[in-house]
């Protein structure tokens, strides 16, 4: 018989191998984002709170965490050879809320309440964003509810696809032509685009996209 530790206790171990908080895995299963906070585990009055069968049912199913690794794991004992492997996790925003915060680097932006987090199937999205295109800013090379996979810290190299914010607050899309010790050269996507020459000091930062939705 599982307490009510035991299966919080469980959770926590699953959060912790996919490396995110009660909150991050909570968003992950579709959840809301404080439904596994450790101070809804408990209510004003005492009374203990339990996981609901639907909620533990969502965040095995997105961790691939089989029912008896979870059982060992409410019971403190760890497999030393579980048959599921950890869910990769990306964190998520979309073009409208990265364009509203605007930041000068992905680190200030880096923080639990400016991400989500979604499953992705690639084994370094920890290294990873996924940035969902709202709206047309990106058209015409990039539609409505497109996907984006950008890493912040590949490098950059002649030919890459690379997502561009300018100081003005404009983000852009284009292919990388060159980049000189004062400015970057980029190209766009579409038969017929011309050059786009930005200086190095207008640009907040530039980052390689390395998949996109089909």
């Amino acid at each position: 018989m599982f307490t009510h530790s035991d299966l919080w206790f469980a959770l926590d171990e699953i959060a912790a191998r996919n490396g995110l908080t009660p909150s991050g895995l909570a968003r992950l299963a579709g959840l809301d984002s404080t439904a596994l906070n450790k101070s809804k585990r408990v209510t004003a009055e005492g009374r203990l709170r339990w996981p609901s069968t639907e909620s533990l049912a969502k965040i095995l199913e997105v961790t691939n965490t089989g029912l008896e690794d979870f059982c060992r794991l409410a019971t403190g004992k760890r497999s030393r050879n579980p048959k599921t492997s950890p869910v990769t996790a990306a964190r998520f925003t979309t073009l409208q809320a990265l364009r509203e915060k605007m930041p000068q680097n992905l680190e200030s932006f880096d923080t639990a309440e400016d991400w989500e987090y979604i499953a992705f199937p690639v084994p370094h999205a920890n290294n990873v964003f996924v940035l969902e295109v709202s709206g047309n800013s990106l058209e015409p090379y990039y539609q409505d509810g497109e996907m984006l996979v950008v890493s912040p810290d590949a490098p950059l190299r002649r030919g890459d696809r690379v997502l561009f914010a300018r100081k003005s607050g404009f983000i852009g899309a284009r292919r990388l032509l060159r980049k000189t010790l004062t400015s970057y050269e980029f190209q766009g996507l579409v038969a017929g685009d011309g050059p786009l020459i930005v200086p190095e000091d207008d640009l907040n930062w530039v980052l390689r996209i390395v998949w996109v939705s089909q």
